[in-house]
Order: structure tokens, then C-alpha cells, then sequence
């Protein structure tokens, strides 16, 4: 069965949707559209809503907020649609040419797994290989470690919905939601990366000649400046205490444990390339 494909892409940026529109036609499949959120529009009221403060976790940016909900758009597509698996593609991406060798039959997904991650962010990670055919001369592997970034993927319809009902407020953003350790029940999603990767973020592109112009990305912006123009010093905002304690005691008791885990059980730390 084929399995449909969705690119979430803002009202404004009509570049990119040419774009992405152009490569579904260069490939030969179908890619159907999902209107993204201006989360920079929206009311504080619903902004806080959706990212309700807390002590422990920075308040997300309206840009990953309206990001966070244009995934859960998509993902309501898969949670309503007819077949097993849906696949989600952000709109700043290469899509390698072979795309619809996997994009039209989902039988190269082993059925006990609800998750394939499609992009990369060539870096390396821990990956346990498993044994499978699959299309393009490609492999998979377990995803044993953290591998950020949401600009394609597949996952199951069981998964979108339980991704739903999960997520009716977040604190962190998307990519950390569906591919860190810390927010997704990966021993019960058994999550998998497609290597190589058959798409890749324009700004991650071996060459940017590879892409139009594009208009910058809210999102990429808000990542390359993760601190917030806003943000306090320690001095001036005790809860950022809190917040680095935080994350120094979840890499000592969840990452760190998870590598030696991933480790014994056979993976080995690869980089995931593009092709």
C-alpha cells in the first residue's frame, strides 16, 4: 500500500510550496499540502494555551509553537486516513530522486514499527542494523540514541494518534517530541532510521546551488539563535537555575544511560548521510 505524503507549508511561503510541488513532480508521487500555523499571529492567550509556562522548561518561541501545530495537522491527517502509515515532510527539504521507490509501497517498514525517520542531520548516532529489503539499495536500522530534526518522516496512523492525544499541550519543541528519548516511548515505537537518508534540510545540503531561493526560515532563525533576545542572565532569572539543573540531571540519568544501553546491545555510533 502507498503511502501518503503531506508537506506542511505557511499560507506565505509560496516559493517553497513551487518548490516542493516541483520535486513531487520530478520524483513521480503524490505530495499533498498542509496548511502551517503563523504561530507569530496567534493570541498570547492561545500561544500560552498550548506552551503554559513551567519552572523547568523555557517558553517556546511563537515560531516553534505554529511549527509544533503544523506536525500536529499532518499527523491528523494520518490519525483520520485509511491506510497504515502516513509520511510528514517539512518544506525546506532535498528530496532525493529515488523518494518514490519508498514512498509508493510501505511493505519495507517492518510492522512492529511505528516510526522511520527519512532526514538526517549527518551526525552520528547510535543505530543497532536489522535485517529487511528495502528499496533504493537503502537499510534500516534501530534508532538507539537522539537524532533531532522533523523534516521527514513516516510514522504509523496508531502513532499519530497517540502523538494527539500526548500533545494537547508541549513544552519542548516537535523534533525533541517524536525523535529524543526523553518524550516518546521509543522501546514501545521502536523507532527506525532509513539509511541513507533520502531527504535533508536546505541549510544542511552538501550544496545550497541544490536550492532556489527560499525565504529564511522562522524556525532555522530560531534554532541558530536559541538564545532569546528577551532571556535573562542567571542572576536576573533564578528559574533558568532551575531549568539547567534539569537538563544536566536528564542527560546524567537518561541519555548517558541509554548510550551504555544502546552500546551492549550491539549499535554503533555511524553518521547518516544523504543520498
Amino acid at each position: 500500500m502507498n503511502i501518503p505524503s503531506y508537506f506542511i507549508n505557511l499560507d506565505r511561503s509560496v516559493v517553497r510550496r513551487e518548490f516542493m510541488e516541483s520535486q513531487a513532480q520530478r520524483i513521480g508521487f503524490q505530495l499533498t499540502r498542509v496548511a502551517g500555523v503563523e504561530g507569530p499571529a496567534l493570541p498570547l492567550a492561545e500561544l500560552d494555551r498550548w506552551n503554559p509556562p513551567r519552572r523547568v522548561w523555557r517558553k517556546l518561541g511563537a515560531g516553534e509553537i505554529g511549527c509544533f501545530l503544523g506536525h500536529r495537522q499532518a499527523w491528523q491527517r494520518v490519525a483520520e486516513g485509511d491506510t497504515p502509515y502516513g509520511a510528514v515532510f517539512e518544506d525546506d527539504i532535498l528530496i532525493s530522486d529515488d523518494a518514490s521507490l519508498l514512498l509508493g509501497d510501505d511493505r519495507w517498514i517492518p510492522r512492529d514499527s511505528h516510526l522511520v525517520k527519512l532526514e538526517t542531520f549527518r551526525q552520528h548516532v547510535a543505530l543497532r542494523p536489522i535485517e529487511g529489503e528495502v528499496p533504493g539499495g537503502r537499510s534500516l536500522a534501530r534508532l538507539m540514541s537522539r537524532h533531532l530534526g522533523t523534516a521527514g518522516y513516516v510514522l504509523s496512523r496508531d502513532l499519530a494518534r497517540s502523538l494527539l492525544a500526548a500533545t494537547s499541550q508541549f513544552f519542548v519543541p516537535v523534533d525533541w517530541v517524536v525523535f529524543s528519548h526523553h518524550h516518546l516511548n521509543f522501546g514501545k515505537y521502536k523507532p527506525l532510521q532509513l539509511c541513507p537518508a533520502i531527504c535533508i534540510q536546505q541549510q544542511r545540503a552538501a550544496s545550497a546551488a541544490d536550492f532556489p531561493d527560499l525565504e529564511a526560515s522562522d524556525l532555522i532563525v530560531y534554532r541558530e539563535n536559541l538564545k532569546r533576545t528577551d532571556s535573562k542572565g542567571l542572576r536576573e532569572d533564578p528559574d533558568e537555575i532551575f531549568r539547567s539543573i534539569r537538563w544536566a540531571a536528564q542527560y546524567l540519568t537518561s541519555e548517558l544511560p541509554k548510550r551504555a544501553k544502546a552500546k551492549f546491545a550491539g549499535s554503533k555510533r555511524t553518521r547518516v548521510d544523504y543520498r
